[in-house]
């Protein structure tokens, strides 16, 4: 019988790391010229897709590769301050010790991943999978279950953005959305997951693997 599969995403997700997104986002703004994104606009922007950060300020798909060198590179130089969301890392092990597979994909570099995940005792996983395609999470998802021969049946999703619920959708695969990140409990129910949860301590439930 397959193994199962848990592929979580990384900002937001594991890692309590959006109030630096933002901050490398916004000092890459003042930079080149565009507007940038004051505390009230990001609460309202967390009942929009993600796209919207950019259409905010003004990045363009044209110019996003540009903007994402930069913010890897600016990540990089934070990563000792970033710690993982509260009581995730515990309940990651625990995933750990009932012999899931566990992965991580995500937009960010596979070194900044890495790193993180050694200073916060979380380097368990059995793969990261970095792609630099933020708008196609589809596409990646896509790529990942080929390149690992994943069937979709046996993998779930852990994601916390409207995109992430989307991608799932898109690749075949069950997906779970954790209210602690990015988007709101509101935008993301009205995108209907499969399965939502409030705390780290509710991962994962039995019965997703019931269905």
């Amino acid at each position: 019988m397959a193994k199962k599969v848990i592929i979580f995403d990384f900002d937001g997700t594991i890692a309590d790391s959006l109030p630096v997104v933002f901050e490398i986002i916004n000092e890459f703004a003042r930079r080149e010229g565009f507007e940038k994104i004051s505390e009230e606009k990001i609460y309202e922007l967390r009942d929009l897709p993600a796209s919207h950060i950019f259409k905010q300020i003004g990045i363009s798909k044209l110019k996003f590769p540009f903007f994402l060198k930069k913010f890897r590179e600016n990540f990089g130089k934070r990563i000792s301050s970033i710690k993982a969301i509260s009581s995730i890392s515990e309940n990651i092990k625990k995933l750990k010790e009932k012999n899931y597979i566990l992965g991580i994909v995500t937009s960010n570099s596979y070194e900044n991943v890495k790193k993180f995940c050694k200073n916060n005792n979380l380097d368990i996983f059995d793969f990261i999978y970095s792609d630099e395609s933020i708008f196609s999470k589809d596409k990646i998802l896509k790529r990942l279950l080929k390149k690992y021969n994943f069937e979709g049946g046996n993998v779930l999703y852990v994601g916390d953005e409207i995109r992430d619920i989307e991608a799932a959708k898109k690749s075949g695969i069950r997906m779970l959305a954790v209210g602690w990140g990015f988007n709101s409990k509101k935008a993301l129910l009205e995108n209907n997951p499969d399965y939502f949860i409030d705390d780290p301590s509710e991962l994962i439930p039995a019965e997703i693997w019931e269905k």
